[in-house]
């Protein structure tokens, strides 16, 4: 192979190089994805009511200190599970539905965390990782990034679909009431004084009266 043949494949070499990465720095852009098991990385549309709810993904170019610290207005963030939306407004609120509420992130180089343990409810909903670095926390936000990198700060979006049967709460037995004995009435002195009275009377007055005749 001559010097002229081996420059051409040096110079073909750096431009592949410059393409990849300038892609990679292109696609600097805070990640989610979502998987029913911990630690798999799948790319996890589909799901069933008796399945868990796991997120993960990157923060993004923007929330990096790249050696610089502190970071920028915090660098965490929080990972919600919404109803489903086809178009999100920059400033919408963020009402997790799940039954543990939102998850808490702090900053790390990435993220792997429960969203939603089982079991979950049927319906279309939108994992979203709520970035810190944006400064409006709670809700969906999509602004101009102030910092170096991708021109745009966008709170990453995964949807997801539930399927399966709902799961029914099991009724709570209610304790049998045992009846309660009555206690045995004693009738008052009067009411029984009263009429052995009288009858004594009447036993002592027929009996006078049948010894004068």
């Amino acid at each position: 192979m001559n010097k002229k043949t081996i420059g051409k494949f040096v110079i073909a070499s750096l431009i592949i190089m410059s393409i990849f990465v300038g892609t990679a720095a292109a696609n600097g852009v805070a990640e989610i994805q979502a998987s029913s098991s911990y630690g798999t990385f799948d790319q996890q549309h589909n799901f069933n009511t008796t399945d868990n709810l796991y997120a993960w993904g990157d923060f993004g170019d923007y929330s990096y200190t790249f050696g610089n610290p502190p970071c920028p207005d915090g660098c965490g963030g929080r990972i919600y599970v919404v109803e489903h939306r086809d178009i999100w407004i920059n400033g919408t609120e963020l009402e997790d539905v799940s039954s543990d509420g939102f998850e808490t992130l702090t900053w790390d180089n990435d993220y792997y965390h429960m969203a939603w343990p089982t079991p979950l409810t049927p319906g279309t909903y939108d994992v979203i990782l709520d970035s810190d670095v944006s400064g409006y926390p709670g809700v969906w936000t999509n602004i101009s990034n102030p910092y170096p990198g991708v021109p745009y700060i966008t709170d990453p979006i995964w949807t997801i679909y539930v399927t399966g049967e709902e799961p029914t709460e099991q009724p709570t037995e209610q304790p049998t009431e045992q009846p309660t004995e009555k206690p045995t009435e004693i009738p008052e002195f009067s009411t029984i004084a009263i009429p052995g009275i009288l009858i004594l009377g009447l036993v002592l007055f027929f009996s006078y009266r049948g010894r004068k005749e």
